[in-house]
């Protein structure tokens, strides 16, 4: 088998960063397919065992979610031979991650394809815990062994009826076109439930669930300036820090001397950690080399400029740093070494009391990236469903510590609140303009309380946020 390309820390195909195989292959054909180059299956570079290598090395982070298969066609008879044993050894290695098949249509599956080989199909939603192992919070669904699936369709009428049945009042041509341009699935599939499909909120009219995607819209417009100058504003910060640190802007100089490996690890590491260190460099390496080949395949000046000058020998990092997704950033974050991590820590301003290994650095990164795209990608926030980690205690004591609040778990969206405005005072915006920020928060929370049964109010709405909120606007 061979394989078209290799996507590392790829966040566009599927739930949490993940590693994406596009595979050779397809005898579909469909109309308009994206990928029409991987129908041939010789296309591409074959699929042995030093690659496979190297993908079960890439999902060894705690914060890759699994690896993602796609194409071509990874059903096709060919490809199942080869896949089928990866993804059992993929598996045998990583029982809590999850392989996902995105797939072109429903084909019919080999014998042993489905559900035991560990494959499940995305995006469908799991009520219940999947029997593989997987996350209740992951969108997956067991592939069955059968032909194409008949699909039907409904009606705006016909969605209008079935809300009815389910005991959503909705009537009228103004709430008939709400359903229309809010969309039946993104609008009432999306939002008729708190974190998990299972949790139902307790609307008994549309205009509660209109008011619920008002409130999800209003909270991602707060959000999406504030998020912008934080992400521009730490990556500046952090990009002076390495070049500083590097006394270089080559990107060979900066791997080099301020990234973590081997033979510059710490002098405690044991030999696995520092394996582990020169492994995080290579994928660091070839992730950046990833994005820049991708960067220069698309004519994005920004990079193709460095390339196509021959007064340049290569991209400088600063100009990297204008293509890096937050993912990206924060992964580069981890790899630095130590006294680089507390520099830059150091000059954010972030309380290194809580943090002696200095990684919430990265770790607020990462809190902020999983936010920051369901924002770019106008996906649900009100819930925190987004949340693609679990807090270290570190994060928690440090905001705790610093704003004297009881608590803090990043399970509520007053918390990234919390996460934002605690960024916004150490990047120096102005207090009043924080303050304003919270304020409107509180403004727009409020009003969505008004609008919803005190039934939904009390789940969407966390009964202390209003003397969390207080002693936030206290600290700033």
């Amino acid at each position: 088998m061979n394989y078209a390309t290799i996507k590392y820390y790829d966040i566009a195909n599927g739930p949490g960063v993940r590693t994406s195989i596009f595979v050779s292959g397809c005898r579909h054909h469909c109309p308009g397919c994206f990928n029409e180059v991987a129908w041939d299956f010789g296309y591409g570079q074959p699929f042995d065992k030093a690659v496979r290598n190297e993908i079960f090395a890439s999902c060894q982070p705690d914060y890759i979610a699994g690896i993602s298969l796609l194409g071509g066609e990874p059903f096709e008879p060919e490809n199942q031979r080869e896949l089928l044993p990866f993804v059992r050894n993929f598996r045998a290695l990583y029982p809590n991650k999850a392989a996902l098949w995105k797939p072109s249509t429903i084909s019919p599956c080999a014998s042993g394809a489905a559900p035991t080989s560990g494959f499940w199909m995305y995006p469908r939603a799991l009520p219940q815990r999947p029997p593989s192992g997987g996350r209740t919070n992951r969108c997956l669904l067991p592939i069955a062994c059968k032909s194409r699936m008949p699909m039907s369709y409904k009606t705006t009428n016909d969605l209008m009826q079935h809300l009815r049945d389910n005991g959503i009042a909705i009537s009228g041509e103004t709430q008939k076109q709400q359903l229309v341009t809010t969309g039946y699935y993104h609008g009432y599939k999306g939002y008729r439930f708190f974190k998990s499909a299972g949790a139902r909120l307790p609307f008994s009219s549309y205009q509660e669930l209109y008011a619920t995607i008002q409130y999800d819209s209003a909270l991602k417009a707060l959000f999406y300036g504030k998020m912008m100058f934080i992400e521009t504003a730490v990556k500046n910060i952090a990009l002076q820090g390495i070049l500083e640190n590097a006394q270089s802007e080559s990107i060979s100089d900066v791997l080099d001397r301020v990234v973590c490996s081997y033979n510059n690890s710490p002098a405690n590491f044991t030999v696995e950690q520092k394996k582990r260190a020169q492994q995080n460099k290579l994928n660091l390496q070839r992730s950046i080399q990833s994005s820049l080949a991708n960067a220069y395949a698309k004519g994005n000046p920004k990079i193709t400029h460095f390339y196509n000058n021959p007064t340049y020998s290569g991209v400088p990092l600063w100009a990297f740093f204008e293509i890096m997704t937050m993912g990206d950033f924060g992964y580069l974050l981890s790899c630095l070494t130590f006294p680089v991590r507390k520099d830059i820590s150091t000059r954010i301003g972030l309380d290194l009391s809580n943090d002696t290994s200095c990684e919430l650095l990265f770790r607020y990164i990462y809190a902020l990236k999983d936010l920051r795209n369901a924002i770019a990608h106008n996906a649900v926030v009100f819930d925190t469903r987004f949340r693609n980690f679990d807090p270290t205690k570190a994060m928690k004591a440090c905001l705790r510590s610093a704003i004297q609040l009881p608590y803090v778990n990043f399970k509520t969206i007053g918390d990234y609140v919390i996460l934002m405005s605690y960024y916004l005072k150490l990047l120096q915006m102005p207090n009043s303009e924080i303050l304003k920020f919270i304020e409107e928060f509180e403004h727009i929370t409020e009003t969505y309380r008004s609008e919803v049964n005190p039934a939904v109010a009390s789940i969407v709405i966390h009964p202390d946020l209003t003397k969390r909120m207080e002693i936030l606007k206290n600290y700033i």
